[in-house]
């Protein structure tokens, strides 16, 4: 039996997450607003957080400063059960921290890289993955580390995992040649629409599934509003969003594979798997504060029958 049933590698930072608002102040105006979320952060993070909510046994590999926001950051992942043994604590560099706008809908960010500079993901390799049932990359940075994760993920099929990658914002186009032998060597890919139709340079997303899937056993796109759809080997699916105030965007992503990922590990249908994914992400979008806003299973179990999808 394994040990860890999922470790998520990628990035760690503090969020800050102002409530929604219209329109940025203008340069010398000052905005307020009626609520402000400060939590840990980093897609990485908050799909850990999400997946742990599941009662996922979960490890995370990601690097923080030991600095006040570092130390903060490990502790609220050890209570809510997150096992840190991965990660890497360094003196060289400042926690990261990232400025979280949100329109409910959608989002964008001010980041601090901080110590998510010194992440390298080939030391992967020398942790002890093996004890794990999956490896779950909330990629970033490609510039600067595609090589590496070209290493790893073919080292990793090498060696009989299973593996997962949402590759999160960045010019993938340009790096197709080795995004492809990323994609050729992993088992589930989570684009974002935007992102697939950049990818693969298509304007319909479903000539990019069919693309992408052709590369990859399981391709799963997210569509904000217009919901996700998946292929398999067996066939496509597409699922609706489910309706919900939506108040903050950040982590919604996050907490949809967290949801798809559960399902997966349970040896759930594509369908299946992509109706939780829609669940735990409106779930999340509803509420303020990225991997804090995440499901626990009773949560997702009384929306599912809200919504009568048992």
């Amino acid at each position: 039996m394994k040990k860890l049933d999922i470790i998520v590698a990628g990035d760690v930072n503090l969020d800050i997450i102002p409530g929604s608002f219209d329109e940025l102040p203008k340069m010398g105006e000052e905005l307020f607003i009626d609520e402000m979320a400060v939590t840990v952060g980093g897609s990485a993070a908050n799909t850990a957080i999400s997946l742990c909510k599941l009662g996922l046994k979960v490890a995370l590999y990601g690097v923080v400063s030991n600095d006040h926001f570092g130390q903060y950051i490990l502790s609220y992942l050890e209570k809510l059960g997150v096992d840190t043994s991965l990660m890497e604590v360094v003196n060289k560099a400042d926690t990261g921290i990232s400025i979280c706008l949100t329109s409910g809908k959608d989002r964008a960010f001010i980041s601090y890289m901080g110590s998510n500079k010194l992440y390298n993901p080939e030391k992967l390799l020398e942790k002890s993955v093996e004890n794990a049932g999956h490896i779950h990359v909330a990629g970033f940075n490609w510039r600067k580390l595609i090589d590496g994760y070209v290493k790893v993920f073919v080292e990793l099929k090498r060696r009989g995992m299973s593996t997962s990658l949402d590759i999160g914002f960045d010019d993938y186009e340009k790096y197709w040649e080795k995004m492809n032998q990323v994609l050729t060597n992993i088992n589930l890919f989570f684009p974002n629409e935007t992102e697939a139709l950049k990818l693969t340079s298509e304007e319909n997303v479903d000539k990019a599934l069919n693309i992408l899937s052709a590369l990859v056993p399981i391709v799963v796109i997210t569509r904000g509003s217009k919901g996700a759809i998946a292929k398999d080997h067996n066939g496509s699916w597409k699922q609706a969003a489910f309706q919900v105030a939506a108040l903050d965007a950040v982590g919604a992503g996050d907490a949809f594979d967290a949801g798809f990922l559960y399902g997966y590990l349970n040896n759930l249908s594509t369908a299946r798997c992509l109706m939780l994914g829609s669940a735990c992400g409106a779930i999340a979008a509803s509420n303020y504060g990225g991997g804090a806003s995440a499901p626990d299973l009773k949560i997702l179990e009384i929306f599912l029958k809200k919504h009568d999808c048992q």
